[in-house]
This record gives C-alpha cells, sequence and structure tokens, in this order.
C-alpha cells in the first residue's frame, strides 16, 4: 500500500513527456486536480457565506484531503501501463484516457452547474461519487500488467 499513496511530480509534467498522448493525459490530470480543488473552493465559499464557523474548517480539510488524494489517484492513472484483467474484459490505455476525458467533461460540468444553483448535498455527494470513480478506476490501474499469453507460458515454467 506504501506505492498506492505515493507519487512524484514528474506524473504531471507537460514538457518532459514521451509522447503526445502523455501530454495530453496529464493536462486533462491537471485540469481534473484544478477543477477539484475549485469545487472545493466553491463548498468553503457557500459555508463562508452561511457563516458556519465549524462547517469551514471541515471543508478546509476536506479539502486538503481531496486534494491529496486526487492528485495521488490521477497519478497512479496516468502512470498505468499495460493491460489489466477484469473480470474478462481487458482494460487499455485507451479505457483510461477516456475515463481522465469523461472525469474532466463531468467536473467542468459541475463548476458550471454550481452557478446555476447546484450546491450543498447536491454538489457534495457528486463530488463523493467521483471520488469513489476516481479510486476504482486508479486501483485497477495500480494494477501489475497482464503478460501477453505467448509468455505466460513461459513465465509458468
Amino acid at each position: 500500500m506504501r506505492g498506492f499513496w505515493t507519487f512524484s511530480l514528474s506524473s504531471y509534467s507537460i514538457i518532459h513527456t514521451p509522447d503526445g498522448a502523455a501530454r495530453v493525459r496529464h493536462i486533462a490530470m491537471a485540469t481534473i486536480l484544478l477543477l477539484r480543488t475549485a469545487m472545493s473552493a466553491l463548498s468553503i465559499l457557500s459555508v463562508v457565506i452561511k457563516g458556519n464557523i465549524p462547517g469551514i474548517v471541515i471543508y478546509s480539510l476536506l479539502a486538503v484531503l481531496s486534494f491529496w488524494f486526487t492528485a495521488t489517484c490521477l497519478a497512479i492513472i496516468g502512470d498505468a501501463e499495460g493491460d489489466k484483467q477484469l473480470k474478462g474484459v481487458v482494460v487499455k490505455r485507451w479505457h483510461l484516457d477516456a475515463f481522465l476525458g469523461i472525469c474532466l467533461l463531468i467536473h467542468a460540468g459541475l463548476i458550471v452547474a454550481w452557478f446555476f444553483g447546484l450546491s450543498g448535498w447536491g454538489l457534495e455527494l457528486t463530488s463523493i461519487a467521483m471520488w469513489l470513480a476516481i479510486l476504482g478506476v486508479a486501483w485497477i490501474a495500480g494494477w501489475q500488467p497482464d503478460l501477453p499469453t505467448y509468455q505466460r507460458t513461459w513465465a509458468a515454467y
């Protein structure tokens, strides 16, 4: 578990990337992280407007934890290599990239929705659901890649 909760800042590097796909992936990861941070700031703003001191403290602590958690999980997703086997379905790199794209759109939509009145429990429950989705995908992305069939027979001996 120690490796699961640590990451390198190079996971978010836009300059030092092996290819264009990795660059786009890193930009999407950084954008998702910024959008989630903005969502946390909007949650804190909502409780500041209400003057709820305990809420300000709780939401501030949750913002810090959310940033660290999201940064770690997105780094795991971004750094994933190889194919993963999940209940007979092969999860490839493009599946993880598609997930990042969908996350980006959902988080952008949540920010826009906040300005149209989505706040409080609606925003919080959606944010928690996205936390769980990001954690689930990071958990799968952190698995060791499966060996191709021709290598499995040699590895078995």
